[in-house]
């Protein structure tokens, strides 16, 4: 009798310990695969950092917005999208006389996480290509040299396909506003394109719109992008990300972004990401701060893939002198020199800037 029941016993012990092992086995497998991290590119140092956040602040932690865009979109589709109360993007009012000033920070938060919070971007590129949508580009011929840079970078719509030869084909992260969702929608081939199809995208926008527990529109349609683009990695902005890139806005220019009437474009966050993760920066098709100031100087279409649409001088005359909405596309070149002279490995291509001294730069009349 004793025998039988010390046989029982050791079955029970030994059935236990298997179960305890296939569903610590099984759980593993499920956060694995449910992150849904791919990857890594060839010759870079990738991953992501485990992030423990509280769960209930998890759901609404994304995302605080941005304000189009740094040579990417059109007037037309800036207003369809995030569209509030105010009729625009949403985050434009005035402060109030009791409200508390912008947050400030020591250090950049580096916010960049997956569509689920637990993970965030841990990326690293000896040098970077970032590429604007500039009409500069054309027939430029850029595009071998872009290809050979280990990281490239687009922004918004941007596309590859017919532009190779001055534009390059491949992606490694396409940074994207909330407005420019659509337009990866419509084109397929911005995400299915084997080439030029991005590694990771980046995105942000009005936090009604972004909320992750449901009742965020464009949130919802970018979770459903990504199951239908597993092989590329969704990344959002955390609030804390969005807040510095308007402290970094405030400190370089000496105006806050809502009391000035401006919004930040998507250039402006895509470099706070690449003066973080590249050794060296290598911009492609920005012009200097004076360049439309020059009546010689040809007025090139402000998108390389609209020939037709507006023109670059006219865009950027109307919104650096704009009272409210103004994407202030030359004060913030004027602050990507100024870091190229002073802080980061920076220089610039297609066309040439030569970098001697700040003061051979025109500055801007908002920086006055």
């Amino acid at each position: 009798m004793r025998c039988r029941l010390g046989c029982m016993l050791c079955l029970v012990t030994s059935f236990s310990v298997y179960i305890g092992l296939f569903l610590f086995t099984w759980t593993e497998r499920s956060e694995t695969s449910s992150s849904s991290i791919v990857g890594p590119p060839q010759g870079i140092a990738w991953g992501f950092r485990n992030v423990y956040i509280d769960q209930e602040k998890a759901a609404k932690r994304v995302n605080e917005p941005s304000h189009d865009d740094n040579n990417n979109n059109n007037e037309a589709s800036q207003t369809k999208r995030g569209d509030t109360d105010t009729g625009k993007h949403g985050d434009d009012k005035s402060l109030a006389a009791d409200e508390p000033p912008p947050k400030s920070f020591d250090k950049d938060p580096f916010g960049y996480v997956t569509l689920d919070g637990r993970k965030a971007l841990d990326l690293h590129c000896s040098q970077c290509a970032l590429i604007s949508a500039s009409g500069q580009l054309l027939n430029s011929g850029s595009g071998e040299d872009i290809d050979n840079i280990p990281c490239v970078v687009r922004m918004n719509q941007a596309p590859t396909k017919g532009f190779e030869s001055d534009v390059g084909s491949k992606t490694t992260i396409r940074f994207t506003a909330h407005s420019s969702l659509p337009s990866l929608m419509r084109d397929p081939m911005l995400m299915d394109d084997v080439i030029g199809r991005p590694q990771y995208i980046i995105f942000w926008g009005p936090p009604k719109e972004m909320d992750s527990g449901g009742s965020g529109v464009v949130y919802n349609e970018i979770s459903a992008l990504s199951m239908k683009y597993p092989y590329i990695n969704f990344i959002v902005l955390t609030n804390d990300q969005y807040q510095y890139a308007e402290y970094v806005f405030r400190e370089e220019t000496g105006k806050d972004r809502i009391t000035s009437g401006s919004w930040l474009t998507t250039g402006w966050f895509t470099m706070i990401l690449l003066r973080n993760i590249c050794d060296s920066i290598s911009i492609y098709g920005m012009v200097s701060p004076g360049y439309c100031q020059s009546p010689t100087k040809p007025d090139v279409p402000y998108h390389y893939f609209s020939p037709n649409g507006f023109k670059e001088c006219a865009q950027y005359r109307e919104h650096e002198n704009a009272k409210a909405h103004g994407h202030r596309f030359m004060s913030e070149k004027y602050v990507f020199i100024r870091w190229a002279l002073t802080k980061y490995n920076i220089t610039f291509h297609s066309p040439e800037i030569p970098l001697t001294n700040l003061m051979e730069f025109n500055k801007p009349k908002f920086l006055t």
